[in-house]
């Protein structure tokens, strides 16, 4: 949200009378999922288990990127599932970077073969790729992420990153588990070490998991019993914290930069949300969501599926989600730790959502 966050400091002004008139700011950084597919079956993470059904053809992807990039696309952020599961996903990210929009991807890593990085490092826009490794032990990634060889195809794949694109940003995203604390302290030990570590605790995002309990759909209930087993105890945690304070400490002297911001945020966030006004979510079948933490219909704010952009932004469910988040109150707002600092931030420039102006701007 580097982008977005930039775009409100130097035009103030104007985002003010966005906020006001519940529109966005005309600029976006969203966030692509094009396939919920993945090869990988993480004791934490789910979506491998959402329906195909529906999803949209390289062709609707393209006129929706050639849509927004009219309406101020500055930046897409391609994940899954596994992004590069997806048929087409060489041809749609080659026709995004033809319309000047900067890119990043989050992946797994395991389809990094030199073909598809050869191609990927000759794209001009694209910033960043992160590869999702949760521990420095083979044995103990591959078994929390339920795939045999995973961390020596996502390792090799680094390597090959780093031998043909080494001006792609190359970050490894640590999801900390039950079965990973033990290990955080010893990132700094891959057999590639990236430019930036981004790590955070399961223990503090899965409050969500509550609701599926008991729900037979697609065999939910069992699935998040078994991945409440990687909840994090308020003691671990703290462990975990500790850990990383002398993990960043030795990332800086070898040049890595660490966040650790989902650690920081302790408390309920009960300030304005402004995050739609320049991203959301787009996933496979073309529904659209105002985050990664929100996404069930209630708040959905567009299908893309039968509609255009411009409609979904100008129509009621978008507005609705606009006013519904001042002050943002649902259940996964309040353990927001994402997009808090990005809040806090906006709210600091333009004192939105601050307790001296509760209700905004007149």
């Amino acid at each position: 949200m580097q982008i977005v966050q930039q775009h409100i400091q130097d035009h103030r002004e104007e985002f003010l009378a966005a906020y006001r008139e519940l529109r966005p700011i005309g600029r976006f950084e969203i966030e692509v999922r094009l396939d919920w597919r993945c090869n990988a079956k993480c004791k934490f993470c789910g979506v491998w288990k959402y329906s195909r059904d529906g999803m949209l053809p390289v062709s609707r992807w393209q006129e929706l990127f050639d849509e927004l990039a009219g309406l101020g696309l500055a930046h897409v952020l391609f994940t899954g599932g596994e992004p590069m599961l997806y048929p087409d996903f060489l041809p749609i990210i080659e026709h995004v970077d033809s319309l000047g929009v900067h890119t990043a991807i989050i992946t797994n890593g395991s389809l990094l073969d030199e073909e598809r990085v050869r191609r990927l490092a000759a794209l001009k826009g694209l910033e960043q790729i992160t590869v999702s490794l949760d521990s420095a032990d083979p044995a103990v990634h591959d078994e929390v992420r339920k795939m045999r060889g995973l961390f020596r195809r996502a390792t090799k794949g680094m390597a090959r990153l780093r031998e043909l694109a080494p001006h792609i940003r190359l970050v490894v995203n640590t999801v900390v588990s039950a079965s990973t604390a033990a290990t955080v302290k010893d990132l700094l030990t891959l057999p590639v070490t990236p430019d930036h570590l981004r790590v955070f605790p399961v223990g503090l995002d899965m409050a969500w998991l509550d609701s599926l309990s008991g729900v037979a759909e697609n065999d939910w209930g069992p699935w998040a019993d078994e991945a409440k087993t990687e909840r994090l105890t308020d003691e671990a945690v703290a462990e975990v914290r500790g850990h990383l304070r002398e993990l960043a400490e030795r990332a800086a002297e070898a040049g890595v930069s660490v966040e650790l911001d989902r650690l920081h945020h302790d408390g309920p966030f009960t300030g304005d949300c402004v995050v739609p006004m320049g991203h959301f979510v787009i996933q496979p079948d073309g529904d659209v969501y105002p985050c990664c933490h929100v996404q069930d219909e209630p708040n959905r704010i567009g299908r893309l599926a039968t509609q255009s952009v411009a409609e979904m932004l100008a129509g009621d469910a978008y507005r609705s989600c606009l006013a519904n988040l001042r002050p943002a109150t649902l259940p996964a707002c309040r353990s927001c730790s994402r997009y808090r600092s990005f809040n806090e931030e906006a709210g600091r420039l333009t004192m939105i959502g601050m307790p001296s102006v509760a209700g905004g701007p007149a």
